[in-house]
């Protein structure tokens, strides 16, 4: 992936002030492997700094986004979609030096970024030698993993909104969101996954779901639709979203000889956007949390509710949102979290020989259509699919949605 080693010793110099030369070693370690599922393909490299007699080495990764390559071939006009370079060079950095101005001693939820490289290489630094880790995707956070990252988020939306309120960041940048109904490719696509499911139901669930069944036939053709209305209706809380926050894109560092967390950061600010906080918490809730934590989320959205009051009141915000009023906003996209649970959960917690082609993969069609109908009758899928109909069925989603 390293089209110049001369190009990416300058970025390296550059962020470390290196007087001498720097020079790069390639490890042949890749961090994508087919089972990740990242819209990226991304290398750790190692490099060793000189400066006169002093030497010290630092690991790197190189990531370059195959997103837009994806998107723009499905479509075949050039969009570009990802916002993920201007999050690293323009919003992070001012997200930290508030944070630091507000709370001297808080540590950043995101990787630094050295430089970059044309426009879709990004040099960042190596959360693994910092001692961060993935969770397992299939299985999904337990509660401790779940608060951890919750009360994060709710850090980086109140950043955010002091961010936008002062007029350092502006909103408009980052109107863009992949998901959002725009695009009739991603329309088509939500259509099939739905359908797809549908067809899991008939074919294989019990008759108790025959009118979950009939209910949730109603939605597929106006799928992707029903979410751009949402993002068209007034919301008093917009934020930055990190707009794709599941298992893959959070790592956890954790205190000293236990399983239990004490940092987080999130990776990945590809399908960053403006909006109401509630696409993130939907997402997250939906992609990433374990099936013993999908049946009730309120505690979770009560300590994402807490922690952004606190942090809206350290940054002197006003309208600060209650308990009640996240609750209503969740309620009204409520529709987002179970179309994220049709349309990108099945490939988020699939089992290997049931992923994706990654990009510039050949796969006959044959195969590529087996995957995705299998990955909607998994036993793993269809355990946390069911849990999420239910809730809905119990909440009166149904009626309001369908009638």
């Amino acid at each position: 992936m390293i089209t110049s080693d001369r190009a990416l010793c300058h970025t390296i110099q550059r962020y470390y002030d290196a007087l001498g030369r720097v020079q790069v070693d390639v490890c042949n370690e890749d961090l994508v492997t087919e089972e990740k599922h990242y819209g990226s393909e991304i290398c750790r490299v190692t490099c060793s700094l000189k400066d006169g007699k002093d030497e010290r080495t630092v690991s790197v990764i190189l990531k370059e986004s195959t997103l837009d390559k994806m998107i723009n071939e499905a479509i075949e006009e050039n969009v570009h979609f990802t916002s993920e370079l201007q999050m690293y060079l323009e919003v992070l950095p001012c997200m930290e030096r508030l944070c630091q101005d507000t709370f001297p001693d808080c540590e950043p939820l995101w990787p630094h970024c050295l430089g970059h490289m044309e426009d879709t290489k990004i040099v960042l630094e190596d959360l693994k030698v910092l001692g961060y880790k993935l969770t397992d995707r299939q299985t999904g956070m337990d509660y401790e993993h779940a608060s951890l990252s919750i009360r994060s988020l709710a850090k980086f939306h109140a950043l955010s909104m002091a961010l936008i309120n002062n007029g350092t960041v502006s909103p408009g940048k980052f109107s863009k969101f992949v998901f959002g109904g725009d695009y009739s490719f991603m329309n088509d696509l939500s259509k099939n996954r739905f359908d797809t499911l549908l067809k899991a139901i008939k074919d294989s669930w019990s008759g108790e779901w025959k009118d979950v069944l009939e209910r949730l036939g109603r939605l597929p053709s106006s799928a992707a639709e029903k979410v751009k209305e949402m993002r068209l209706q007034p919301c008093k809380w917009n934020v930055i979203n990190h707009g794709d926050p599941w298992v893959n894109n959070i790592m956890f560092k954790y205190k000293k000889g236990t399983t239990s967390p004490e940092s987080v950061r999130f990776v990945d600010y590809q399908l960053s956007h403006y909006g109401s906080f509630g696409f993130d918490l939907h997402y997250f809730i939906n992609t990433s949390l374990s099936i013993d934590l999908l049946p009730s989320t309120e505690k979770l959205l009560l300590e994402y509710t807490q922690t952004l009051q606190e942090q809206m009141k350290h940054f002197g915000l006003k309208n600060i949102p209650t308990f009640h009023q996240v609750l209503d906003e969740m309620k009204r996209l409520e529709f987002f979290g179970l179309f994220t649970a049709v349309s990108i959960t099945p490939i988020i917690i699939a089992p290997p020989e049931l992923a994706p082609p990654r990009f510039n993969q050949d796969l006959p069609l044959e195969e590529i259509v087996s995957r995705n109908v299998e990955r909607f009758r998994t036993e793993e899928y269809t355990r946390r699919i069911q849990i999420i109909l239910r809730r809905a069925q119990h909440g009166g989603f149904f009626e309001r949605m369908c009638g």
